[in-house]
C-alpha cells in the first residue's frame, strides 16, 4: 500500500492539490492549514503521506493527504470508527494537532472530544469505545486536556464563537511545554485572541 508520494505541486486546487510524481499527475484532497503553506511551494518537490480511500457513491479512489505521518495514521484510526467518514475525520485533524486528539481518547475525555467538527457526544463515545485499546502512542507525548473543553465554554460565556475560541485554545496548548491548568489556560487564550483582533459575537474584540 502507497504510505507516501514525492513530487511537484503542478496546481492547488479548493480541496487539495494536483502532485506531479513522474509525470504522473495525482489528485489529492487535504486540509486548508496545508494547502496555505504549499501556496509558495508550486514546482518544489515535497512528500506527501497519504490515504486510499474507496469512494462508494462513484465507484471510484480517493487520495487524502497530510504533512506528515502521525496525520495520516490518526486519520486512519479516526476512520476506522462506525459513522465517521473521511470528511469528518479531516475536519478533526484540520482542528486539533493529533497528540491532543491521542490524549483525549487515551484519557476518555468525551466531553472535549464531543467538542470537535463533525462529532457531538455519541459520536465522542464511540470513538473512545472503539480506539482507547488500538491507538497507538507515545505517553511521553501525551497533553493532559481535561480542561480543554472547560476552557473553550469559558471562552465562549465570554461571546467568542466556538470557531475562535477552539483555536485560541488549540494554540495556547500546542506551544505549552507542560500541562496548564484551567485559569492559566483561558488567560493566555485570551491573550491570544487580543494579539490576533478578533472579535465577540456581538462585534466587540
Amino acid at each position: 500500500m502507497v504510505k507516501f508520494l514525492e513530487g511537484k505541486v503542478e496546481k492547488l486546487t479548493s480541496e487539495g492539490l494536483i502532485l506531479n510524481v513522474s509525470g504522473i499527475g495525482f489528485l489529492i484532497k487535504t486540509n486548508q492549514s496545508f494547502l496555505r503553506k504549499l501556496e509558495n511551494a508550486t514546482e518544489e518537490k515535497i512528500r506527501v503521506y497519504v490515504s486510499l480511500i474507496f469512494n462508494p457513491n462513484n465507484f471510484s479512489f480517493e487520495l487524502y493527504g497530510f504533512e506528515n505521518i502521525e496525520q495520516c495514521e490518526l486519520f486512519e484510526a479516526l476512520r476506522s470508527v462506525s459513522k465517521i467518514g473521511p470528511k469528518i475525520a479531516m475536519k478533526i485533524i484540520s482542528s486539533v494537532e493529533p497528540k491532543l486528539v491521542v490524549s483525549m481518547i487515551v484519557n476518555e475525555d468525551v466531553e472535549s472530544l464531543s467538542k470537535l467538527p463533525g462529532i457531538g457526544k455519541k459520536g465522542a463515545e464511540r470513538i473512545v469505545m472503539e480506539l482507547k485499546n488500538k491507538i497507538d502512542h507515545d505517553f511521553s507525548e501525551i497533553v493532559y486536556t481535561n480542561n480543554f473543553s472547560e476552557a473553550i465554554e469559558a471562552l465562549k460565556n465570554l461571546g467568542y464563537s466556538n470557531t475562535i475560541a477552539s483555536q485560541a485554545v488549540k494554540t495556547v496548548m500546542e506551544n505549552s511545554s507542560e500541562p496548564v491548568d484551567t485559569s492559566v489556560l483561558i488567560k493566555r487564550a485570551l491573550k491570544y485572541i487580543m494579539t490576533q483582533g478578533e472579535k465577540k459575537n456581538g462585534g466587540v474584540p
